[in-house]
């Protein structure tokens, strides 16, 4: 067989072994190889897709099963009588008005939130690789000034979903044993009775293990594509978590 043919047959097998089913594996295992892949071949669309509809079904499967529990159920319809409460209390409407209100929404206002929840999952799955691939290809390509590709960076967050996968399923598994909505795998877990409105509360709860572990793959792939020290990687997206964690709280604290 001659050289060229048998440096054909080796990239073939290299290809079909390395497919996107071993890189999901390989994100839980040996997340620099998975990310290697990525760096070495042209930019392929199912890196990202697959592990982005998992997440998007997963995460609107999930959110149907614990706002179908009564413990939650109520929670949430407590929460939409406080609200409609404060209007009262502001002089936005009467307390015949909310009243009247209350009394059309019960079941009605469930299935406007399971529907809303499941909405937004596919689109906050979906939106996820997107914005933050660009924000790491943006300083990756523009500031470090390395040979990366937007797509690259959508393919590196796209597969670190896969992680967000897990966290969905643990968070919906807690949600349904704690009767909480507000439950999920951060320090806010410990809070008897969580207060969305209070700044330490939602602090706390920013402080996701699973998001966090996200944001770690997340880095791996970008100092894999990018070809930069991990240290760098790693202290960029710390920068770019604690910026973001500020806002985002101090913002919903706000406007609540």
């Amino acid at each position: 067989m001659e050289p060229e043919n048998i440096q054909e047959d080796q990239h073939s097998e290299h290809s079909e072994g390395d497919s996107i089913w071993s890189r999901i594996v390989n994100i839980f295992t040996s997340p620099t190889e998975a990310f290697e892949g990525i760096r070495k071949d042209k930019p392929k669309a199912v890196n990202w897709l697959i592990p982005v509809l998992i997440l998007a079904v997963v995460g609107a499967i999930g959110s149907i099963i614990v706002f179908s529990q009564e413990p939650i159920a109520e929670q949430v319809l407590e929460q939409q009588r406080t609200a409609i409460q404060d209007q009262v209390d502001t002089g936005k409407i009467s307390q015949a008005q909310a009243d009247q209100i209350m009394e059309k929404m019960g079941d009605f206002g469930l299935i406007v939130t399971k529907i809303s929840v499941s909405i937004g999952a596919f689109i906050g799955s979906f939106a996820t690789p997107f914005i933050l691939g660009f924000v790491i290809w943006l300083i990756g390509a523009k500031i470090w000034k390395r040979s990366i590709s937007f797509m690259q960076s959508v393919e590196v967050t796209g597969l670190s979903c896969m992680v967000l996968v897990l966290g969905a399923i643990a968070t919906a598994l807690l949600q349904i044993a704690e009767g909480s909505v507000f439950a999920d795998l951060s320090p806010a877990l410990f809070i008897s009775e969580f207060e969305p409105g209070n700044l330490v509360h939602a602090a706390l709860k920013s402080v996701n293990v699973i998001n966090l572990w996200f944001l770690g793959v997340v880095a791996i792939g970008w100092s894999v594509i990018s070809e930069v020290p991990r240290s760098k990687t790693v202290t960029w997206i710390i920068g770019l978590w604690l910026v973001y964690t500020c806002v985002s709280v101090g913002l919903g604290t706000l406007a609540r």
